[in-house]
């Protein structure tokens, strides 16, 4: 039997990340701390697809 481990990189982390915590209705400050984007309209502009789907 093959395993196969698809491939992946830090990005995808953080990714899964701030969606676990908008899933879990965690705010957005919160969130943009825990990223440590210098700017919140960072994690808004690249995360706001997510928060739409879930509200």
């Amino acid at each position: 039997m093959k395993h196969i481990i698809t491939p992946f990189n830090f990005h995808i982390i953080r990714h899964t990340c701030i969606t676990i915590t908008t899933i879990n209705n965690i705010d957005l400050e919160t969130s943009h701390d825990l990223m440590r984007h210098s700017n919140i309209n960072t994690t808004t502009s690249v995360y706001t697809h997510i928060q739409e789907k879930h509200k």
